[in-house]
């Protein structure tokens, strides 16, 4: 059985889209412009025919998708990336067999892009682009276009050759590449090339011996983990002696509490005790005041009855005295009385 295929690179979103007979099936790989060749191979074990529709975008926007990604990824970064996977993902393509398509053209008019498509490719597809016009155009929004560089690509020279290899993109827009496309790629692979030379000669080589440094560091480094890992013995060690030693403070620290409550409860007895002893005293002292006070008074009603005693007896004394006259007179009448009447008879 001879089925057909069709594969997808997409430079930011790579992808196979596997047709068997009148089904299509997507296979999403992000690194297909590199694992291209595998695919292919596989194709062709499974009685496979393989055709490519590559489609780009502006580099600008993939350094920008990127930039966003990773705030660190500079501009000649994502430059030399967008390059050497443009130019990767055509490794295998001919101009019988690759269609090439821009992202904007796609979402500018998809439903044209894809009846041209299955025209130039020779695939019929399920759904006829014109019968799914209004679920194409619902689903391809070109508002969601985030990155939209304005102005030519910057640093060159690497920005000149990033600026040919696209100016051949879109001159082979919607259609087949062609032997100028074709050169275009070959000329910027050697670009490429004689740029990996140059690192391979300016900094893998010099690598190399700070490669040789790096593995004595790593030796001496392992030198030093060994101590560090007797020394984190020792400090583990030392460890659990603090940690026994935390613990017997903490007992004695909870009983130092335990005391510390038992002499604040004390200490609030006696405060209480001093309260109520102050109190006390304060009652005692204004008793004490009061019997002064009863005293003073005692001493005064003692004084004013020992003065009203001196005058009675001195009233009684005069009483007397004068009672004494009276019974004398008394006595001196009846004595006369009774010598008169003595007389008389």
């Amino acid at each position: 059985l001879r089925i057909g295929f069709l594969i997808i690179p997409i430079i930011s979103n790579t992808c196979i889209v596997i047709r068997p007979i009148c089904v299509i099936f997507r296979l999403k790989d992000p690194r297909l412009c590199r694992t291209l060749p595998l695919w292919v191979d596989v194709l062709e074990a499974c009685g496979g025919r393989a055709r490519y529709i590559n489609i780009f975008r502006e580099p600008m926007e993939v350094v920008s998708s990127l930039q966003v990604r990773n705030a660190s990824f500079s501009t000649v970064d994502g430059l030399l990336a967008w390059l050497a996977h443009v130019i990767d993902s055509f490794a295998c393509a001919t101009p019988e067999n690759t269609f090439i398509l821009s992202s904007r053209s796609f979402l500018k008019d998809p439903v044209s892009t894809l009846k041209k498509l299955g025209q130039r490719i020779n695939i019929q597809w399920p759904i006829p682009p014109y019968d799914a016009a209004e679920r194409l155009h619902e689903f391809l929004d070109s508002s969601l276009v985030h990155h939209r560089p304005v102005g030519s690509v910057p640093y060159p020279p690497l920005g000149g050759e990033v600026e040919r290899i696209v100016d051949c993109l879109k001159t082979s827009d919607l259609e087949s590449p062609n032997a100028t496309f074709f050169a275009c790629l070959e000329n910027g692979k050697e670009w490429l090339d004689e740029l990996r030379a140059l690192f391979e000669c300016v900094i893998k080589n010099p690598l190399a011996s700070l490669n040789a440094e790096r593995m004595s560091a790593i030796a001496r480094a392992e030198e030093l983990l060994g101590a560090y890992q007797q020394t984190e013995q020792e400090r583990l060690s030392a460890l659990e002696a603090l940690k026994h030693v935390e613990q017997e403070c903490d007992t004695v620290a909870s009983q130092a509490e335990e005391y510390h409550r038992a002499y604040q409860d004390t200490e609030q007895a006696r405060l209480s005790a001093t309260a109520q002893a102050e109190e006390n005293l304060k009652a005692y002292q204004q008793t004490e005041q009061e019997r002064v006070s009863a005293l003073d008074a005692i001493k005064r009603v003692e004084y004013e009855r020992d003065a009203a005693a001196a005058q009675a007896r001195a009233y009684l004394d005069a009483y007397q005295e004068s009672e004494l006259k009276r019974l004398n007179s008394l006595c001196q009448r009846l004595y006369r009385l009774a010598t008169f009447k003595w007389m008389k008879k």
